[in-house]
């Protein structure tokens, strides 16, 4: 039987990529969850990191690490049960592709999403790691959005109108018009997506680094949220040269040894910028040992004792304190899980706390006094005022990781 074409048109996807300045964006589009639109002209995938999420397979997704994955966040809700399914991949143990179902939940979606394109990402967590199941790799984070085609794939509905069955992996290219703060624009000549695309992935062409995660689609262009805004919330990069300059490279959560170190090589790290709520540990040597600092915030240069000696580094979650509200003024973080009393706050100060970033997955329980106790709250997410209770009076707090 001839299979039926995809990826025809323009498509939404979520920038991943070092955080950018930008400029305005078009009109919001249809989500590609919610409404019918084509992926056409495109061809059948192998790509098993790509998955479907969902009892009904309702949106794709991307594994971008052995129990993590990314999709759209119009596609779940925080706290959803969200089962995560492998098409035509061989199982761990050997043997024929097979399909297989890995059991997860969303973890967490980005804290700035408010309903369109722009941060449309969530974060599922397996239950389990996906090389524990099927043998399977996953394509590393784009540190900066590249030009030219890009590859985007989907297991959205075919055809030119979008009624053909769906559940069929399909890729395609398309051509990079337009990089904004919050989104790729694509020619609309050549691709767009279908309901059921949603959460698929936009892949440089030439390397396979994750570009963005597919989010909707119109009759005339594609657009994307991308690595800028996935990575202001998920990640670090790090950087060859002083002042965020050079070949970058992009992380997510975890260790990382020098056999990871690609884009920027071993010894070859001089600027990085950590994500809100996140601590970069970076080492000298492999294995995570020797000389040793920890990086929060964008540090143009690492200084004497790191620069060009990193042979292996941690991307750690945690919580980042503000003084002022919005996220503003004087800063400290704090990895998790721990017990954080009051000697701990040095930097941002006793009493002092009005706003915070958790990374995903993080919960803060905040008490008014010294030792645990008197009024408490718990936070999650981005909180850009923490509210009467607790205004300027923290002075303890403890930091669990899920």
């Amino acid at each position: 039987m001839k299979r039926p074409n995809r990826l025809v048109g323009s498509l939404m996807l979520t920038l991943l990529g070092a955080v950018a300045p930008g400029c305005g964006v078009p009109d919001e589009e249809d989500a590609v969850g919610n409404t019918s639109q084509e992926i056409t002209n495109g061809a059948a995938s192998s790509l098993g990191f790509i998955v479907t999420i969902g009892d009904t397979h309702h949106c794709s997704g991307t594994l971008v690490s052995n129990t993590a994955v990314l999709t759209a966040a119009h596609c779940a809700a925080p706290g959803d049960s969200m089962p995560v399914t492998f098409h035509g991949v061989p199982p761990a143990g050997g043997g024929e592709p097979t399909t297989v179902t890995i059991e997860g939940f969303v973890l967490s979606r980005h804290p700035s999403w408010a309903g369109g394109v722009p941060n449309d990402v969530s974060l599922v967590r397996l239950l389990e790691p996906a090389t524990s199941r099927v043998n399977v790799t996953w394509p590393r984070l784009s540190a900066k959005v590249t030009n030219g085609n890009h590859t985007l794939v989907g297991f959205g509905p075919s055809g030119p109108n979008c009624t053909d069955p769906s559940g069929v992996r399909t890729q395609g290219d398309a051509v990079v018009a337009l990089v904004t703060s919050d989104r790729i624009i694509y020619n609309g000549s050549t691709h767009r997506a279908c309901s059921g695309d949603s959460g698929g992935a936009s892949l440089d062409s030439g390397s396979s680094r994750i570009q963005g995660v597919i989010s909707a689609a119109n009759s005339s262009t594609t657009h994307n949220p991308g690595v800028a805004q996935v990575l202001s919330w998920l990640g670090v990069a790090v950087y060859a040269n002083a002042s965020f300059s050079g070949a970058a490279q992009a992380y997510m959560e975890g260790d990382h040894d020098v056999g990871e170190f690609i884009d920027v090589t071993n010894d070859a790290i001089s600027s990085v910028s950590v994500s809100a709520g996140f601590v970069l540990r970076l080492w000298a040597e492999g294995g995570f040992w020797g000389d040793t600092q920890d990086y929060t915030g964008n540090v143009s240069f690492v200084g004497n004792t790191m620069e060009n000696r990193t042979s292996s580094l941690q991307v750690l979650r945690g919580v980042t304190m503000y003084r002022d509200v919005n996220f503003e003024g004087i800063q400290q973080t704090f990895i998790g899980p721990g017990s954080y009393d009051v000697a701990s706050l040095n930097v941002v100060g006793n009493d002092q706390i009005t706003s915070m970033k958790l990374a995903p997955g993080v919960t803060v329980v905040a008490c008014a006094e010294a030792g645990f106790w008197g009024d408490c709250q718990s936070f999650t997410g981005w909180v850009s005022n923490i509210g009467a209770l607790l205004d300027n009076r923290i002075s303890s707090f403890t930091v669990s990781v899920q």
